[in-house]
């Protein structure tokens, strides 16, 4: 079947089905995925509150951590009490498990809120977003993807993509982190704090002394949040102030403005736009942007006659004779050209394609290992499989598609010596990925490994020694931290 039969027939089945009445309590539950027409499983709690006639209930979107799964919420923390308390519909995804949020396990936690959406009596503009280690990586995530869907984001120890914080400005955000966590150290969330002080948006840091990595600090701080969660509301008018960063269109969105096309993949695009409406002012700076528009219709106190522009310097002003939806702004050279009149729905961006291939890439990480081995003159390259997502299809690839295949931050790359013998339990080790194979028949034979600084960290485990017989560091490839100042 191909994608485009595949995709209508599932979006026919979903449109179809009627949605059965959900009791109240804990339920599992799955929903039809848009990408591949499986059954994506995931938990559902409805309070007793709920009265599909009465007043529309809070949604919370619970993401798991890492080596967890949509149940675990459930299994291990007072999540049901917590939401009878509160009158909280809440929803635990499985988001493909280890798939750190981008990719199908983005979509999946998307189509997930929208089924719960048609399911429950649900307030649009109280959706909320908490997650723990991966997923409080999901959280940041995407909070920055889609900053006009959620009233407010809690992630907790956990790491962000600090590039992409300015697209938070007007979301509601509060992260905690454990000051002993030694899986994802505090001073991930010490930047994230500071470059959230430096861009001016408001946030609240809460650093637990005596606190590791687990999700018991979540359980132990859930009133909390449900205190804080329960004031907070989208806003009913779209904010005057928007900035966007992003890679990629597709992920360039927020209220009025859509970014259409960035100039240059992979660097990073972005558009800082402000309206006064006393004047009709409109105000844009951009940088490495092709393309962006603007729904006119969402502008908070536009009276609908004429625009002041200013993109990137000062443009004619415009004067519509007509109600209009959108504006839409072209770069031409130095300049803009300005289209009125289309629709928002014409401008959804197409997705950038930057490669083809003839075949498909079934395993990423194993390509990524020897290209890892290629690049530092090593025998062979390590990598966790677990920051691999999913194979590429033949044909061509899009700009998307690359940033979802996922490899965590590495602050430190080492290229080390070790003996046969050691190298046969990291790659025997569980999740570690190794290419190319060699022989480890002779076990004193000495081999150059480049890996990643999890997998020496690891090391002293998985070989049950405190420093490891035979194993040298010959070169600390890449240092992030020493190199920049800056976690990565």
């Amino acid at each position: 079947m191909t994608n485009l039969l595949r995709s209508a027939v599932i979006a026919l089945l979903v449109a179809s089905a009627a949605a059965a009445p959900v009791q109240p309590g804990l339920s599992e539950m799955t929903h039809l995925s848009g990408i591949d027409g499986t059954e994506q499983p995931y938990g559902l709690y409805i309070p007793e509150s709920h009265d599909p006639d009465g007043e529309p209930l809070p949604l919370v979107i619970l993401l798991h951590g890492l080596g967890a799964t949509w149940e675990t919420y459930w299994n291990y923390l007072p999540v049901e009490e917590w939401a009878e308390e509160e009158s909280f519909v809440v929803a635990t995804p499985h988001g493909r498990g280890d798939w750190y949020y981008v990719g199908p396990g983005e979509t999946d936690v998307l189509e997930v809120i929208e089924e719960v959406q048609r399911l429950c009596h649900v307030d649009p503009d109280r959706i909320y977003l908490i997650g723990h280690s991966m997923g409080g990586w999901g959280v940041w995530q995407l909070g920055v993807s889609h900053p006009d869907l959620f009233a407010a984001i809690i992630p907790t120890a956990s790491w962000a993509p600090l590039d992409l914080l300015p697209n938070l400005r007007h979301t509601p955000l509060v992260f905690l982190h454990g000051r002993d966590d030694t899986v994802v150290q505090v001073e991930y969330a010490r930047e994230i704090d500071a470059e959230l002080s430096r861009l001016g948006i408001e946030h609240s840091y809460l650093e637990a002394p005596a606190w590791g990595h687990h999700s018991a600090l979540v359980a132990h701080m859930l009133p909390v949040f449900g205190r804080w969660l329960q004031q907070q509301r989208r806003p009913a008018t779209p904010p005057a102030e928007l900035s966007i960063r992003t890679y990629t269109p597709r992920r360039g969105s927020s209220h009025w403005l859509r970014m259409l096309e960035t100039i240059e993949f992979p660097d990073l695009a972005s558009i800082d736009a402000s309206f006064e409406a006393e004047d009709s002012r409109l105000r844009i700076t951009t940088d490495n942007v092709a393309a962006f528009a603007v729904d006119l219709s969402a502008l908070p106190g536009w009276a609908g006659e004429s625009l002041t522009l200013w993109v990137d310097g000062p443009l004619p002003s415009v004067t519509l004779s007509a109600p209009l939806d959108t504006l839409s702004f072209e770069r031409e050279g130095d300049s803009w050209s300005i289209d009125a009149g289309l629709s928002v729905e014409q401008f959804i961006p197409a997705e950038p394609v930057i490669a083809h291939l003839d075949e498909p890439l079934d395993h990423p990480i194993t390509e990524l290992c020897g290209i890892l081995a290629e690049e530092t003159g090593s025998d062979t390259g390590v990598i966790r499989d677990v920051y691999a997502c999913p194979g590429l299809d033949a044909g061509d690839v899009t700009a998307d598609e690359v940033l979802d295949l996922y490899l965590r931050p590495q602050d430190e790359l080492y290229l080390v010596e070790m003996p046969a013998s050691t190298l046969a339990v990291v790659t025997s080790g569980e999740r570690n990925v190794t290419f190319p194979e060699l022989p480890l028949d002779d076990p004193d034979r000495l081999f150059t490994v480049a890996m990643g600084d999890y997998q020496m960290r690891r090391l002293p485990e998985e070989v049950e020694s405190v420093e490891p017989q035979g194993v040298r560091v010959i070169e600390v490839i890449f240092d992030h931290i020493a190199e920049t100042g800056e976690l990565p």
